[in-house]
């Protein structure tokens, strides 16, 4: 307990991590309040030199379009941010000599000190994301307004159905994530600088991300597929089109999540292989 406790109040104590905790959430609050803005700018209209509001403009729209876009943009700024902080968490103690006092006095093997440090990161990584959803549902709550989707008086889809949608797209998102970051693993346990660590874990991820878009169908075996990363068509951009109103939206096959799932779980594999090799 005591080396946990010892990593925990590292973590507390690092810039990075507050980094990635503050900055996807910041992000989100501020998305909400600049699609207030071009709500209300959209409501005004210039008559005779003077801005007026227009008489037809609804002032209040439904919240949950700008909730799912807040939550898409913030997971969008804190992929890199959380990718790099993974990527230098092991070359960064081994190049300051810090792996090798736990190992020698602490009596801890290579395989537990390194699952100490994933699942340390990712506790911030979950801080962060809690974080993130709690400052796009307040922006959301303060500026907009939660309920049922409705089109001319129908109801086109309710709040139940628009939250259960929006959970399954954040589960992928997860997922996916989850595989960023043991990527991003593989590169801290394998580079051999921290610069190196980084260009090559943000490297991988968007490269992932580029060429799932050139494999047709085959796109779903690739974590990038589910991350709103340089595209617009990952399963939280389809949840915001719903709530935008648009039918044109495909259902999304959750039973698909198993790859991103599995390649996340190989390449943790694959960084404990590493690391137990590598000299420290």
């Amino acid at each position: 307990m005591g080396a946990w406790r010892g990593d925990f109040y590292l973590w507390v104590r690092s810039r990075g991590a507050w980094i990635a905790v503050l900055v996807p959430a910041l992000v989100a609050f501020a998305q909400v309040a600049l699609r207030k803005l071009i709500v209300l700018r959209g409501a005004v209209e210039v008559v005779g030199g003077q801005a007026q509001v227009a008489e037809q403009a609804e002032l209040t729209t439904n919240a949950w379009a700008p909730f799912v876009e807040a939550v898409s943009r913030g997971v969008q700024i804190g992929v890199p941010i959380f990718v790099a902080l993974v990527a230098l968490c092991v070359v960064r103690e081994r190049e300051w000599g810090t792996v090798r006092l736990p190992l020698i006095r602490g009596g801890s093997s290579r395989a537990r000190w390194l699952l100490r440090r994933w699942l340390v990161l990712h506790v911030v990584i979950l801080l962060a994301l809690v974080l993130l959803i709690g400052a796009a549902a307040a922006g959301g709550a303060l500026w907009f307004d939660f309920g049922n989707i409705e089109e001319e008086g129908y109801v086109y889809l309710s709040s139940e159905e628009i939250l259960e949608e929006f959970r399954t797209a954040f589960g992928a998102a997860y997922v996916a994530l989850h595989a960023a970051v043991a990527l991003a693993l593989v590169c801290s346990v394998a580079a051999p600088s921290p610069a190196a660590a980084v260009l090559a874990a943000l490297f991988g991820t968007y490269a992932a991300d580029v060429i799932q878009g050139m494999v047709g169908h085959a796109r779903h075996t690739l974590f990038a597929e589910y991350l709103p990363t340089l595209r617009d068509g990952a399963p939280l951009d389809q949840v915001r089109r719903l709530a935008e109103g648009y039918s044109d939206v495909d259902a999304f096959d959750t039973g698909v999540l198993w790859w991103p799932f599995a390649e996340g779980w190989v390449l943790l594999g694959l960084a404990l292989v590493i690391f137990r090799r590598r000299r420290v």
